[in-house]
């Protein structure tokens, strides 16, 4: 079976995958690698795809079909902050101007659906008499649910409860 010569994919015939040869057809260049830990751009503010050389408008869009990286796990592999930025100019203006026709989430829920007027915050400050009231039921029925007031036996069960959850622990 042969290899695209671009990517590293396995193809059927020809010397490209459908992807690389879409991506010729479009004006598509293959760049130089960025280094570890930088974002580079090419001549149009695309940025560049550590893993193959190609450069997008939505970077990530690419990683998580081509290469099965998520945003977070491509910063990770390669050293990039969380703040860096992996969309070229076109698609950044595009969501300025999509925000800017748009009105923002708070705007749209400025009263509850009790009719009541919302508190800047998005709830009044403090315990709502329904929740207070709750809360001492629970804590009647239940007592406070530090782990001090456990028994030898109640932490023991919660330790296994916990113990399964980790990676590397064998109960």
């Amino acid at each position: 079976m042969k290899v695209c010569t671009k990517c590293g994919v396995k193809i059927t015939s020809g010397k490209l995958c459908a992807p690389c040869r879409n991506y010729i057809k479009k004006g598509g260049v293959w760049h130089e690698l960025p280094p570890y830990g930088e974002v580079r751009y090419d001549d149009e503010g695309r940025p560049i795809c550590h893993v193959c050389g190609m450069a997008f408008d939505k970077l990530i869009e690419h990683t998580i079909r081509k290469h099965g990286l998520d945003s977070l796990s491509y910063r990770q592999t390669f050293g990039l902050m969380l703040s860096a930025r992996l969309t070229g100019p076109k698609y950044h203006e595009k969501m300025r101007q999509h925000v800017a026709e748009k009105p923002t989430y708070k705007d749209n829920f400025e009263i509850t659906h009790k009719g009541e007027k919302r508190h800047k915050s998005g709830r009044s400050p403090g315990w709502s008499e329904q929740e207070r009231k709750a809360r001492m039921k629970a804590q009647a029925q239940n007592g406070s649910q530090s782990k001090k007031n456990l028994t030898a036996e109640q932490l023991k069960v919660l330790g296994r409860i916990w113990a399964k959850n980790l990676p590397n622990c064998k109960v």
